[in-house]
């Protein structure tokens, strides 16, 4: 299958198959990971490169893994941490955890409570530490 450039000049050469990871606000930037969304998120990038139009991104990193009758998820990206705030019942399999550095929410991890996982990912992308902190009183 042939490929094709994100335009006059440009250094990226995109084929069906080419995985693009964003690059803040920018043109993408190619990496060898690949995720669901993939294809598409790459073409619709693709086609704001041709525009020469930027198009901003913010893709929050979100985890979720389902054993059983058990769903933990992980939103958001906590390489460090000082503090760790549990809301609900552990043993009863029906939490948020929220790991802080410095007062700042960095990511929240939640046990069946799918609808709060979501309530994050839209915090972080809007950068909302007081909606984030919200679901942790």
């Amino acid at each position: 299958m042939g490929s094709s450039s994100a335009g006059k000049g440009s250094a990226i050469a995109l084929t069906p198959n080419t995985p693009i990871k964003p690059s803040g606000r920018a043109l993408p930037s190619l990496t060898g990971r690949r995720r669901i969304g993939d294809p598409l998120f790459k073409w619709t990038t693709a086609a704001f490169a041709m525009l020469k139009r930027s198009l901003e991104i913010k893709d929050v990193p979100f985890f979720w893994s389902a054993h059983h009758d058990v769903t933990i998820s992980y939103v958001g990206h906590a390489e460090r941490f000082d503090e760790v705030v549990v809301k609900g019942d552990l043993d009863g399999r029906d939490a948020v955890i929220g790991y802080l550095e410095g007062g700042r929410v960095r990511a929240i991890a939640t046990i069946n409570r799918d609808a709060t996982s979501l309530r994050a990912e839209h915090a972080f992308e809007e950068e909302d530490q007081a909606a984030l902190r919200s679901l942790l009183d």
